[in-house]
């Protein structure tokens, strides 16, 4: 016999359902969107660790070497490099580094337009073509090969110099031979000090080393 004092639980309202569907897909969106942003800036962090510890080992291998110098005067590049697996490296490089011009008559007739970033009325404009964060003072440069990075190592006004240190990874057969044709993963790593006033790289200072 069924007590007639027990209250009848009411049905809940037809909308009532869905809603609390879509409040529980509301739900899982969230939550999978906080952890797909987390894991993102993770491999992001991880990326750029990576990327300075990359930098770090090239240094060093650098230091152990002996450093080849290139000099640039009124926009003639004089090379002071025996070696000719040396001479195409930098051209490889100048290629990424001043515009795409690879033969110093090239460089001398685009000179002005190459240049005028490294004036100190446009430093900012220097500043503003890189892309990139300011980590570590570090950008990347807009060219083809995007692995060119450009780290400003100082920039003192007084005297109109500008100080910086520019790497990149390229292949090339470091042995510069033709017995040796599988390429090498290579780094450039550039010391340059630009006179602002003169409107020329006075030195390049270019030490190769390998990684991986």
């Amino acid at each position: 016999m069924q007590n007639p004092y027990k209250r009848h639980q009411p049905s809940p309202p037809k909308w009532a359902e869905p809603t609390r569907i879509i409040f529980l897909l509301g739900i899982v969106t969230i939550i999978s969107g906080i952890v797909f942003y987390a894991m993102n800036t993770k491999n992001s962090i991880q990326k750029y660790n990576s990327d300075v510890t990359r930098l770090a080992e090239a240094k060093k291998r650098a230091a152990n070497q002996s450093p080849t110098n290139y000099v640039i005067t009124s926009g003639k590049l004089n090379l002071h490099a025996k070696e000719t697996q040396l001479s195409d490296q930098y051209t490889k490089i100048s290629q990424e580094i001043f515009g795409g011009y690879d033969k110093p008559e090239e460089y001398h007739k685009h000179k002005n337009e190459i240049t005028k970033y490294f004036s100190s009325s446009g430093y900012q404009q220097l500043q503003q073509i890189l892309i990139g964060g300011s980590k570590s003072n570090s950008f990347v440069v807009p060219t083809k090969n995007t692995g060119v990075r450009v780290a400003f190592s100082s920039f003192n006004p007084s005297s109109n110099r500008l100080s910086m240190v520019v790497y990149t990874t390229f292949d090339i057969d470091l042995h510069g031979g033709d017995n040796d044709n599988s390429p090498h993963k290579g780094v450039c790593y550039m010391n340059i000090t630009y006179d602002l006033k003169s409107d020329s790289a006075q030195s390049i200072t270019i030490q190769n080393s390998t990684v991986n």
